[in-house]
């Protein structure tokens, strides 16, 4: 049996991070290159002073003596392993989306984080950000307690009040422009039935004076210009607004 100091840092990593990604995990939370701690595990020439002292101090509960040489238990007092203060629950977050079986797209479905970062996070051991973490630990740690559904309670951190005012903010812009949109159609249509009229009258009484109705049809059709140009600046206001939700999502959630 192995019983270097590599393969005992390789049972402190295992002990931690129980995931297929577990490298990627210890890698981060020891602030170094998934390269550089598989070294520690198989290479004896990078396991150094510097080295151990670090990994005595991201893991207290680890005895050195132990470490150092072999002999004792592992951990100062047997509990269950725990990195979820130092690590900021984005660590847990992969963790545990690495361990599900739930798919990327029932993901997004249930939390609004997109099939493509799910699969950033799976895929190339992508750290989820704070958010997106929290949304995470709240829907997966649901799904594990057998919930339905995450409640929006501060206990799972599901940020259903951050969502909300999302949706309601972009309700409020669109229904402000759809308001817009319609006094304009409004004013359009009482105008539009005023010019038609007045060319009506002017051809029941035969009226000559064509430069007069060029310039009431011209009048008209601008007025209709107008009225589309209004409205295309209206929709684009909405689509700018949504697009700028949809970018500052897109961030967040990389």
């Amino acid at each position: 049996m192995d019983n270097s100091i590599n393969s005992r840092i390789g049972e402190i990593r295992a002990y931690y991070f129980k995931s297929k990604k577990a490298n990627i995990l210890f890698a981060e939370y020891m602030g170094e290159k998934p390269t550089t701690t598989s070294n520690w595990i198989n290479k004896e020439s990078d396991v150094k002073g510097g080295v151990i002292n670090k990994i005595l101090d991201k893991f207290p509960e680890v005895e050195r003596a132990w470490l150092m040489t072999g002999k004792g238990n592992m951990l100062k007092t047997v509990a269950e392993p725990s990195i979820t203060s130092a690590s900021d629950n984005r660590l847990k977050a992969l963790e545990m989306v690495l361990n599900s079986d739930i798919s990327a797209y029932k993901i997004w479905k249930e939390t609004g984080i997109s099939e493509a970062t799910i699969g950033n996070y799976r895929n190339k051991g992508m750290i989820p950000t704070p958010a997106n973490a929290k949304i995470l630990i709240g829907y997966l740690g649901g799904i594990k307690t057998g919930a339905q559904s995450p409640p929006p309670s501060d206990n799972q951190n599901f940020d259903f009040e951050r969502i909300m005012q999302e949706n309601t903010e972009a309700v409020k812009a669109s229904a402000e422009a759809t308001n817009r949109s319609m006094l304009i159609i409004e004013n359009f249509a009482k105008t539009n039935e005023r010019l038609t009229d007045a060319l009506f009258k002017m051809v029941e009484r035969k009226e000559g004076d064509f430069d007069k109705m060029e310039q009431t049809f011209n009048t008209r059709e601008a007025y209709l210009q107008e009225v589309r140009d209004l409205i295309k600046e209206e929709v684009k206001k909405i689509s700018l607004f949504f697009s700028e939700k949809g970018s500052r999502r897109a961030m967040a959630a990389s």
